[in-house]
């Protein structure tokens, strides 16, 4: 749009009527570019954030924009608004050019453009089959065509060595605004996962084991969540990172999707939270975080690690969700009456509970016995983690290679074109 602009823009006279046009054009510009009415450089600049390093000339034409149409003593200082005006609006329309520069996948092709030269150099056979052409009039038009010939013959050339070159722009990450989180999903990995619930060994029946359902349910959370960025650990005796904070949902849900596999017989629930809260700090902020623990037991934590931990949530500003898949005759978490014998500490999955409502930076447990109540848990932070997030979305660049082709295959097409109204010489 911006090109286009700069086009009108040559047509309009420097003067305060041709002003008013410009700027109204320029407006018409940005919005197109923009892909919504912006009024300000700041939200341009939300949409496009790949204009940033020209932000202070996009900020001098919104100042020019209220001085002409919305500044009430504009009309003392029409006069000089053109001198203002022909400092700045030029370079805007280049905006483009600025920006997207064209990028070659195979740069050593194009040292082979000046072969695209032959055609004009080398003489065409006709020229040879007659030493001396004299006394025939001057025909203009077989001139004209003979040379018309050599440039489409160059050109087809110049085009095939461009699109073995493979032309592209490059890719461009725009920053958006919508509703999500980046959200790290922490799962215990310890070999009573592969166990059914807790409410299917009460019934008798032994039904899907946590872990199945914990990755069947944790796909469509991811699937549902179209802006978010996922990150993944999974923890039994010891942590391990399975995917960095990423968009790419193939990539995180293959990640869940290879969590499976048998496990051991311990849960290092302090190794899982302190790797999870790790991705955060290689990440920039975007306004919204979450972490998803999901286990179905706890082991106890020490001092250090308790600090260590409250300090990452409260100064990450990270908000977490325990999802306790209760084990079969283990007593809930949120049995607030519960007193443990003489002499014995609490269960590790209450102690960590009322370890984790201390926290500053926001605390949610959930329990669940069957799918279904594990179905309702998910959800529940479905509807809860859609704040205002900043997200960035790769926009790939444009590939010109089939361009360069298609017009190679004109320039050739035109050539056999010519070459079968000509009149054949006789001998």
């Amino acid at each position: 749009p911006f090109a286009r602009a700069g086009r009108d823009l040559k047509k309009l006279s420097m003067t305060p009527d041709g002003l008013s046009q410009g700027v109204a054009r320029l407006h018409q510009a940005i919005n197109a570019s923009a892909g919504a009415s912006v009024f300000d450089a700041a939200a341009f600049l939300q949409h496009k954030p790949a204009f940033r390093p020209i932000e202070a000339d996009i900020e001098r034409f919104f100042g020019l924009s209220r001085m002409v149409f919305f500044d009430p003593s504009a009309a003392r200082h029409r006069s000089r608004t053109p001198a203002l005006a022909a400092r700045l609006l030029p370079p805007l329309p280049r905006l483009r050019t600025r920006i997207e520069i064209m990028l070659f996948a195979t740069y050593w092709v194009l040292f082979l453009m000046p072969l695209a030269l032959l055609p004009l150099l080398l003489e065409r056979s006709h020229s040879r089959t007659y030493s001396w052409l004299s006394l025939l009039p001057r025909d203009r038009l077989s001139d004209l065509v003979g040379i018309l010939l050599k440039v489409l013959g160059a050109l087809a050339l110049l085009f095939i060595i461009l699109g073995i070159a493979g032309p592209h722009t490059a890719a461009q990450q725009v920053e958006r605004v919508g509703e999500g989180a980046q959200i790290v999903l922490s799962i215990d990995r310890s070999a009573s996962m592969d166990d059914p619930f807790s409410g299917s060994m009460v019934s008798g029946r032994a039904g899907e084991s946590k872990s199945a359902a914990a990755r069947r349910l944790i796909t469509d959370f991811i699937k549902q969540r179209k802006n978010d960025m996922f990150g993944m650990v999974t923890f039994s005796n010891s942590a391990m990172y399975v995917m960095p904070l990423t968009q790419s949902r193939e990539a995180i849900l293959a990640a869940v999707d290879a969590a499976g596999g048998p496990g051991l017989f311990q849960t290092n629930i302090g190794s899982g939270l302190t790797s999870a809260l790790g991705m955060f700090d290689k990440a920039p902020d975007s306004g919204a975080r979450a972490i998803v623990l999901l286990s179905d037991g706890a082991g106890r934590m020490g001092a250090n690690t308790q600090q260590k931990i409250r300090d990452w949530l409260d100064r990450m500003h990270i908000t977490l969700y325990w999802i306790v898949l209760r084990q079969p005759g283990a007593r809930s978490i949120f049995d607030e009456d519960y007193v443990p014998p003489e002499d014995q500490p609490l269960p590790p999955a209450i102690e960590l509970h009322q370890f984790f409502k201390t926290l500053r930076s926001g605390y949610q447990p959930y329990e669940a016995d069957d799918p279904q109540s594990l179905a309702l848990a998910i959800e529940d932070i479905n509807r809860k983690e859609k704040k205002p997030f900043r997200y960035l979305e790769q926009i790939p660049g444009h590939d010109y290679t089939s361009h360069c082709f298609a017009l190679a295959a004109l320039m050739i097409g035109l050539l056999l074109g010519i070459k079968f109204v000509e009149i054949r010489t006789w001998h």
